[in-house]
């Protein structure tokens, strides 16, 4: 139509015309015209019937592979999430949550006190919570946990039984009669069943889950003169947010714009789960105290209220049959997301039973039921939803067919899709890609002993191979290299793709190997990534991935990339030890005496997290108590653990510079320094406090995980020598220590660093804040960026070509939020020493290291501002 309308324009046939964006060209004569001035004339035509499409081969950016472009803003700490709002004369809020649905605050006992603590603008009494709102987030959060709240039994949607866990409510599941509404059939899998010889039973499960995002929920709302409301928040449904808030708000919908804010990692997070967001509390603050409010869910609050993935049961009755045929029985038992959300009926949520259901094999008799059961917790959606958890059940019994039939199970996956070309492609493409099919075990070039597994997942109209490679290591499974054939049917951005199903591999894997979330007495166990384990980088494997085009109608990508990971490191696994993983990470303990060729209940590594000590056992020579770190390892000689860090695989020792350029936080602390795994810097004492022979004194100081800890505090801190630092041997490990170890070791005792006479609005190691129990937990932000962050310089991007002088995007600036008020990065700066901080700003010409750790904004430096609520 554009075409039409600029030959009318131009007086010449539409034949002799092209496009280039966003104009239409006559090359005969050099004219163009630009799409916005044929728009109007384009409108008046009538819609032609059939249009021909761009021939493939011509297309200028389908399949080109083009980066994202939101990349340089994301490495930089430019990108703005719901977390970064700054709303003229806003209030900041944090809140406490009742430890379990059901309960409400009938009282604050020191709530008066708490209304006197620096900053504070008031406390509210809210649905399930009671919440603080103060000039600064942490004055907020401060306030909040000091709290002393008397909670009551309340109304509650979704009331969590006070005696609800994990194992029980999966003892309940398990107690459930079937056969339940039969969900997709074929032949007569019962009467198959009944007339086989062996019949092979086996109860497939996955635990509970929790999103995990990086992004702390928020939500800024803002009450205006005219009676409008205006939200800023992350999510996935914004139409149905604004109902919700309009509901909440007590306005009719029109009167609200819902301001969609990227998402900080999401996977099912952000929709619209009625107790599992901020939203609400925010818009009841705002109307409270007549400000714009922003609220922020700390992650302790948001692992309390999270709508977890649901746990997952199934039962499987499989044969082989006389012909060689298969027959399958399986029952899907408990509640998916699309019933408690969108009031599906059993037996047609497919949420609950898709990756049992929906398979392409063609087995002649089976059956597939959906026992319905209350799922007392609150559920969401998660990656790959269903599938995420029920290919693994069935993939993994499907292997468990063909070991019975003595049959291979890549081979008879291909017997069994041969009537679907596209299977057939995708199976032969992830054949060629690992190099060939080998299940094992069978020996690597490095000498270790490895085998292969492979699943076949259909997500959400796209198709994917899976094949995974794993090997023992120290008794725990350790997968090496993945390859995944994906067809999406039809492809538009190759790379998004790849980096689409990269990241699904990650997570599949997370979930498999590691990840568990546990309700025990009503409450979950975790609170904080500390007690919440993910993917560490060492056991991110390689991924290969081919994209394969079928031509089938567009699939989607995000989430088909997940599902068949699990079963082949699953079915790897099994080949390569003789046991069935029927359970994914977590559930039951496994039995001490079972034997090699049975069933092993997790594919997961032993759970030997160290546990929390009360209060009343904690060491009262440390105020904060006992360091309390998790542990990757084993119990090794004399009760220390040997983490299973990541070796420098190139053999070189590589310098983390400026983490702690001034000390070390001391053996005691053990911190979880933001290096990269593999790479740790140590200072050593003998045991009578004196430098080994050959070492250079000073404390240890190492890095575990590359993650911040909970127990990095201030008093922990002793200045020294920065070149005091030694380098890893190559290959060398990281290390934990045990609560005490410090002690144990003889390591000097470390001085109390002196405490700064103005800590800001902050007084975060005072005792008087009402947090000893949870100072611990907790990295004072004063502290990170004075002692840890301090150090830590910008550096400059590689130059692109399209990089232009003088672009603020060219140089890498800490995000606002990580700066803090002058005066710390000015007492910071005259410890360092005025020389070292201009040798450093030379360096680094666009960064002022004050201004960096003191968020002073810069005369020359149009577009920064401070964060009123950091």
């Amino acid at each position: 139509m554009l075409i039409e309308a600029a030959a009318a324009e131009l007086g010449v046939p539409a034949a002799e015309l092209s496009t280039r964006p966003g104009m239409v060209v006559h090359a005969a004569s050099g004219r163009e015209i630009g799409y916005g001035d044929l728009a109007e004339a384009a409108m008046d035509l009538a819609v032609p019937a059939e249009v021909s499409l761009r021939a493939p081969e011509e297309f200028r950016w389908i399949r080109a592979g083009l980066k994202r472009l939101d990349i340089r803003e994301k490495s930089t700490g430019q990108a703005k999430y719901a977390i970064d709002v700054e709303v003229e004369g806003m209030l900041c809020a944090a809140v406490q949550h009742a430890p379990r649905l059901g309960l409400g605050p009938a009282s604050v006992a020191n709530q008066a006190e708490i209304e006197a603590m620096r900053g504070v603008h008031s406390v509210h009494l809210l649905d399930g919570a009671v919440a603080v709102v103060a000039d600064k987030f942490w004055q907020a959060r401060r306030a909040v946990e000091a709290a002393e709240v008397e909670w009551q039994q309340a109304e509650a949607e979704w009331p969590l039984p006070e005696g609800f866990s994990s194992q029980g409510y999966r003892d309940q599941l398990l107690a459930l009669e079937g056969p339940g509404l039969e969900v997709e059939a074929e032949g007569d899998a019962a009467a198959a069943l009944d007339g086989a010889e062996t019949v092979i039973e086996a109860v497939y499960g996955a635990p509970f889950l929790a999103h995990g995002q990086l992004e702390p929920p928020t939500t800024t709302a803002r009450f205006n003169e005219d009676g409008t409301l205006d939200l800023w928040l992350p999510n996935q449904a914004p139409e149905m947010f604004l109902g919700a808030a309009a509901e909440a708000a007590g306005i009719a919908p029109g009167q609200i714009r819902i301001h969609s804010q990227m998402l900080g990692g999401f996977f099912g997070r952000h929709f619209l789960y009625r107790t599992a967001n901020p939203f609400p509390q925010a818009i009841a603050l705002a109307k409270a105290t007549g400000r714009p409010v922003k609220l922020t869910w700390t992650r302790e609050e948001e692992f309390l209220r999270d709508a977890v993935r649901p746990i997952g049961v199934a039962r499987f009755r499989g044969a082989v049959l006389a012909d060689g045929s298969l027959a399958i029985s399986a029952e899907v038992l408990g509640e998916g997301p699309t019933g408690r959300w969108y009031n599906a009926p059993a037996g047609e949520d497919g949420s609950a039973h898709e990756g049992i259901s929906g398979k392409p094999y063609a087995i002649p008799n089976r059956r597939i039921g959906h026992v319905y059961a209350d799922n007392p917790a609150v559920i969401g959606y998660w990656r790959a939803v269903g599938h995420s958890m029920n290919d693994y059940f069935y993939e993994g019994f499907l292997d468990e067919l063909a070991e019975a039939a003595g049959r291979d199970p890549f081979e008879m996956r291909k017997a069994l899709v041969e009537a679907s070309p596209r299977h057939v492609t995708l199976l032969s493409e992830v054949e060629k890609l690992s190099g060939g099919w080998q299940r094992g075990p069978y020996q690597a070039e490095d000498g270790t002993t490895r085998a292969r597994g492979v699943a076949l997942a259909s997500p959400f109209g796209s198709e994917a191979a899976t094949m995974a490679e794993v090997s023992l290591d120290g008794g725990e499974i350790r997968v090496h290299r993945v390859w995944v054939a994906i067809d999406p049917g039809s492809i538009v951005n190759p790379a998004i793709i790849e980096a689409q199903v990269q990241s699904a591999v990650a997570l599949g894997l997370s979930q498999t190997l590691v990840e568990e979330y546990v309700y025990e007495d009503g409450a979950p166990r975790a609170r904080n990534f500390d007690s919440y384990d993910i993917l560490r980088p060492d056991q991110m494997p390689e991924v290969h991935v081919a994209i394969v085009e079928s031509g089938a109608k567009m699939g989607g990508i995000g989430e088909p990339g997940l599902p068949g990971v699990g079963p082949a490191v699953a079915n790897a696994a099994a080949a390569l030890t003789g046991q069935r993983f029927r359970r994914g990470r977590g559930h039951d303990p496994e039995p001490a005496d079972r034997q090699p060729g049975g069933e092993r209940d997790r594919i997961g590594p032993p759970l030997q997290r160290q546990q929390r000590p009360p209060a009343e056992e904690k060491d009262p020579g440390n105020q904060r108590g006992a360091p309390w770190i998790m542990q990757a390892g084993q119990l090794g000689d004399g009760g220390e653990k040997a983490g299973r860090g990541h070796e420098d695989r190139e053999g070189q020792n590589h310098r983390h510079r400026g983490i702690v350029e001034e000390g070390g936080l001391g053996a005691a602390a053990r911190a979880r320094l933001p290096l990269q795994p593999g790479h740790a810097m140590r200072r050593h004492r003998d045991g009578e406090g004196q430098p080994k022979e050959g070492q250079q004194p000073g404390l240890a100081v190492e890095a575990v995980d590359g993650k911040l800890g909970r127990d990095m505090a201030p008093e922990h801190h002793q200045h020294g020598d920065p070149d005091d630092v030694q380098q890893p041997a190559a290959g060398d490990r990281h290390r934990q220590e045990q609560p005490g170890a410090a002690q144990d070791k003889g390591v000097a005792e470390q001085p109390e660093i002196e405490q700064r006479e103005d800590r800001d609005d902050r007084e975060a190691f005072d005792a008087g804040t009402g947090r000893a129990d949870r100072d611990a937990e907790i990295v004072d932000p004063d502290f990170l960026v004075r002692h840890v962050l301090g150090d830590v310089l910008p550096q400059e991007p590689e130059q692109t070509d399209d990089a232009v002088e003088g672009d603020p995007g060219d140089r890498l600036d800490l995000p606002d939020r990580l700066k803090q008020d002058g005066e710390i990065g000015q007492q910071h700066a005259e410890q360092r020493g005025e020389p070292q901080r201009q040798q450093r700003a030379a360096k680094h010409p666009g960064v002022d290291r004050a201004d960096l750790q003191g968020g002073r904004e810069k005369p020359d430096a149009p577009g920064r501002s401070s964060v009123p609520c950091q």
